[in-house]
C-alpha cells in the first residue's frame, strides 16, 4: 500500500515565514514517528519536506521524499501526491481552518482518508460548540463563557468577577496553548485579553473557570462503529508568571485513580461526533472531583511518538485496520513507561545538528531553521519503569547537550 503523510509544520506551510521551531520539534516528530511506523508494516510511503530541512538531509523513514520551495504550489503537490496513494494522512493545526482545509483538499482525490471527515474536523474545531454537545450530553465541563472582542475589555472584566479568580482566556478555535493564558490576579485581565485577540482569527474568544488539577490526554481510535481508547497520557505544561502555558512533553502510560474514568469519559465524547476516524487525541484535566473534559483533537497528537513504544501492537496498523477494514481495536496492552520532552539548544551550526542524527533518542535534531545558532529539538526514552524511561530520556539529552557544545 502507498500512502501520502503530509505534516503541515515541516511540509511547506511556512513557506514564506521563519517556523518556530517549537512546534517544529513537535510536528516532525509525529511525522518521522508514524512514517516508520507505516514503513514497519509493509507500506511504500511519500511525504513533503520544506527545503531548509530537505537541506539538512535528515533520516526520515519515507520512500519519496518531495522537496517544496516558494515556486512550488502545495495544493497541486499535494494532489498528485494523492493520486498516486492508495491512502493519505495529514498532520496539521485546526487552527484559522488549516486541518479543515487539507482534509478538504484530500477529500476532493481518488485517495483514502486516514483522517476524520473534513465537516467533523470543523464541528470540534469550534470549542464553542464542542463545549455545547458535551453540556446537553451531562459531560463534565469547565463552567465557560462565550465572549465577543466587540464588546471590549470590561464585558471580560464583568465575566471574570462573576466566575471568580483564577480563570483562563482562550482563542473559540486555537490549538494546544496558542493564546492560552491563566489569569490569577485582575490586572492580568488586559494582556491575557490582547494575547488571545492577537492568537485569533474570529470575533469570538473564551473565559473559562480555571481547573485545578493535572493536565492528560487519552488517545483513542476511532471509525463508524464507534471508538476504542488505548492510553492515558501524562501532558507536562509549563507555566511562567505571566499565565502563558507551553507544551514541553509528556509520560505514557500515566496511571491514576481516574484512569478507568478518564477512558470511558474519552469514549463518551467521541462517540458523541459522527465522521471521527483513525487517531483521536481528547485532552482533559483530572480534578480531585474527576476528569473534567477540555477538548478534542480530530487528528495525530504529539503523544503518538510515546504510544508507539509501549503499545502492544503498532499504531500505525490500528489506523489502517480501522478505516480500511473497518475494524477497532478488540484490547491494547502496553509494556514499560515512555516520556518525551522537547529540548533547546543553542550554539548550532549544519556540522552539529549533522551529528546529532546518529542518536538514538533524537525524534527531531534540532534544526536551526532560521539559522539563529538555537532551536527545539524532540527526545524521548523508555524504560520497565518510570525511572528507567526518565533515566533513558536524561541520557539522550546528556548525549545531545554534549554533541552541540
Amino acid at each position: 500500500m502507498r500512502i501520502t503523510v503530509f505534516e503541515y509544520i515541516s511540509g511547506g506551510g511556512f513557506l514564506n515565514k521563519p517556523i518556530d521551531t517549537s512546534i517544529l520539534s513537535e510536528g516532525y516528530a509525529m511525522l518521522a514517528s508514524i512514517l516508520r511506523d507505516f514503513k514497519d508494516i509493509g507500506c511504500e510511503t511519500i511525504t513533503i519536506l520544506d527545503y531548509r530541512i530537505a537541506q539538512l538531509k535528515p533520516s526520515i523513514k519515507a520512500d519519496k521524499i518531495i522537496t517544496i520551495s516558494f515556486e512550488d504550489n502545495l495544493e497541486d503537490i499535494l494532489l498528485n501526491s494523492f493520486e498516486y496513494s492508495d491512502a493519505s494522512l495529514i498532520i496539521a493545526p485546526e487552527s484559522e481552518g488549516i486541518l479543515f482545509n487539507f482534509v478538504k483538499l484530500m477529500e476532493s482525490s481518488n485517495t483514502t482518508s486516514l483522517n476524520s471527515s473534513s465537516k467533523t474536523i470543523h464541528l470540534c474545531s469550534n470549542k464553542a460548540i464542542f463545549y455545547e454537545v458535551l453540556n446537553k450530553n451531562n459531560i463534565e465541563i469547565p463552567i465557560t463563557k462565550k465572549c465577543k472582542f466587540s464588546n471590549g475589555l470590561s464585558f471580560a472584566y464583568n465575566v471574570v468577577k462573576d466566575f471568580g479568580l483564577p480563570v483562563v482566556f482562550k482563542p473559540i478555535n486555537g490549538v494546544g496553548c496558542s493564546g492560552l493564558t491563566i489569569v490569577n490576579e485582575y490586572n492580568q485581565i488586559e494582556s491575557a485579553f490582547e494575547k488571545v485577540k492577537s492568537a485569533s482569527n474570529s470575533s469570538d474568544y473564551l473565559i473559562q473557570k480555571f481547573i485545578h488539577g493535572i493536565p492528560v490526554s487519552v488517545s483513542l481510535i476511532c471509525n463508524n462503529k464507534g471508538c476504542k481508547a488505548l492510553t492515558l497520557n501524562l501532558q507536562k505544561i509549563d507555566c511562567n508568571n505571566y499565565g502563558n502555558l507551553r507544551y514541553i512533553g509528556g509520560t505514557i502510560p500515566f496511571i491514576h485513580e481516574y484512569s478507568d474514568s478518564a477512558l470511558k469519559i474519552s469514549e463518551r465524547v467521541a462517540k458523541l461526533f459522527p465522521n471521527l476516524k483513525g487517531y483521536v487525541g481528547i485532552d482533559l484535566i483530572l480534578s480531585p472531583n474527576g476528569p473534567v473534559v477540555m477538548e478534542l483533537n480530530p487528528r495525530l497528537t504529539v503523544s503518538y511518538v510515546g504510544l508507539r513504544f509501549v503499545g502492544s501492537e503498532n499504531p500505525a496498523s490500528l489506523i489502517l485496520k480501522s478505516i480500511m477494514r473497518d475494524e477497532l481495536p478488540k484490547g491494547f496492552k502496553t509494556h514499560g513507561y515512555t516520556t518525551f520532552s522537547k529540548i533547546f539548544l543553542k550554539g548550532l551550526n549544519k556540522e552539529k545538528i549533522l551529528k546529532t542524527y546518529s542518536i538514538d533518542g533524537v525524534l527531531t535534531p534540532p534544526f536551526d531553521i532560521n539559522e539563529e545558532g538555537f532551536g527545539y529539538g524532540f527526545i524521548i526514552g523508555w524504560g520497565e519503569r518510570i525511572n528507567d524511561a526518565e533515566y533513558s530520556l536524561n541520557r539522550v539529552r546528556e548525549e545531545l547537550i554534549k554533541v552541540v557544545m
